[in-house]
């Protein structure tokens, strides 16, 4: 696999606290991976370290020739100008036409149900929204690598699976993938690897079953309004949603099997079904759905 991103023995220090060293990481085309550790650690620096915004204090970053790299910060700035004035100048800088800056914007501005701020002044939004700003930003552009900093703080349930399924899409196009977070199922849905800071020290940790588990998700193949509603006062049923031509459902964990259990009796197809992250769960779905066959 080709490595596109290396870091040989960087160490970062303010003043008297050093916040890590000897750090020798390597990041490969195309993997997601994610640093993870206790606030105030490192991980943001690093990051803004990759992205150029920081340097070092001791060794360097060396990047593949040509790599084009979005950034998402964890705190927006708050700025005078709205979300679409913003988006759209951002668009240009990424060399978007028109057309295709239209559209895309119209897509994300949907999938993350921000159509009604979309002319609000960025230093009246919340911090919630401002984080959807600038994951909207990351994506209209073309990356090589995508730098995430805590990209799901303060978002709503709905806009963490959108986001969850458009790194996916991105991912599918070989996009390096860089992200901080402290969401132990956005590590198990979306990395390959991961990298954890102790004691100064970055190591790499082995990625294991989650052991705290609160929602599930249930994808049921086709959509209908009707339908959706024929569910709403589902026993466990938190929330049912429509992404592209098909329902998802969040629910209470200890209601999930019951209520998967009784969408396959009444004959509705199950294409997913995760306990954010619990791979018998994946394993549970798969048997019946391939002895319903």
């Amino acid at each position: 696999m080709e490595v596109i991103l290396k870091l040989e023995d960087l160490a970062m220090r303010f003043g008297e606290q050093l916040l890590f060293s000897n750090a020798n990481l390597k990041f490969e085309k195309g993997k997601t991976t994610a640093v993870i550790g206790p606030n105030g650690t490192g991980k943001s620096t690093l990051l803004k370290i990759i992205a150029g915004i920081v340097k070092p204090t001791k060794g360097k970053v060396i990047y593949n020739p040509n790599l084009r790299i979005n950034y998402v910060p964890d705190r927006f700035p708050r700025l005078n100008l709205n979300m679409e004035e913003l988006l759209t100048n951002m668009a240009v800088l990424d060399g978007l036409d028109q057309k295709e800056s239209k559209e895309r914007l119209e897509y994300y501005y949907n999938l993350f149900q921000v159509n009604d701020m979309i002319h609000t002044p960025l230093k009246y939004l919340s911090k919630g929204s401002l984080q959807k700003v600038a994951v909207i930003q990351a994506f209209m552009g073309k990356s090589d690598i995508l730098l995430l900093d805590e990209p799901l703080s303060g978002q709503d349930i709905v806009s963490q699976m959108h986001f969850i399924q458009e790194v996916k899409h991105l991912q599918k196009q070989e996009v390096t993938i860089l992200l901080s977070c402290h969401e132990p199922y956005l590590v198990d849905q979306l990395t390959d690897k991961v990298y954890e800071i102790g004691g100064q020290v970055w190591r790499e940790k082995k990625k294991g079953p989650l052991e705290l588990i609160d929602n599930a998700v249930i994808t049921v193949e086709g959509y209908s309004n009707e339908r959706l509603r024929e569910w709403e006062n589902t026993k466990g049923l938190i929330l049912g949603t429509r992404w592209e031509d098909n329902t998802i459902l969040f629910c209470n964990y200890e209601d999930a099997q019951n209520l998967l259990l009784q969408l396959l009796k009444e004959g509705f197809r199950v294409s997913d079904y995760h306990m954010f992250g619990r791979e018998e769960d994946y394993r549970y779905v798969k048997s019946i759905n391939e002895s319903r066959k």
